[in-house]
């Protein structure tokens, strides 16, 4: 239970410090977790919170620094993806792990960056007034 805790953490750690660097123009550090170890994390049934508490964290990032930019007066900022508030961890887990699984070149990535990709894909945003994603 103490290693499962360790993991969640370091876990946290790496989606908030992935995310808060796609919002910033310097350069940053990028976790050296491989896209291949996150996939075996989603697939172990004992690790499956951990995964969808990164992904989760993840696409919490993406959505306030969408909402920091609103407050800094960008009110033009694309968004990574959207995703309505229904959709469920499991849910995304799911996405994320059938992009991982359609698209093994991306295996030695970094793990963000491939979930990020696998969430841009998975939930486009839709400009309402004129349909444009």
């Amino acid at each position: 239970m103490i290693m499962n805790r360790k993991i969640l953490i370091v876990l946290l750690s790496f989606a908030v410090l992935t995310t808060l660097s796609l919002t910033s123009i310097q350069a940053q550090r990028v976790s050296k977790v491989r896209t291949i170890d996150f996939l075996q994390l989603c697939q172990n049934h004992q690790t499956v919170k951990a995964c969808n508490i990164y992904i989760s964290g993840i696409a919490d990032s993406v959505a306030f620094s969408k909402v920091y930019a609103k407050n800094q007066g960008d009110l033009k900022a694309p968004s990574g993806f959207c995703i309505n508030p229904s959709v469920s961890g499991n849910e995304m887990r799911q996405k994320v792990v059938n992009y991982i699984n359609s698209h093994t070149d991306q295996l030695n990535q970094p793990a963000g960056a491939t979930v990020f990709t696998a969430l841009h894909e998975s939930y486009p945003c839709v400009n309402v007034t004129n349909g444009v994603k």
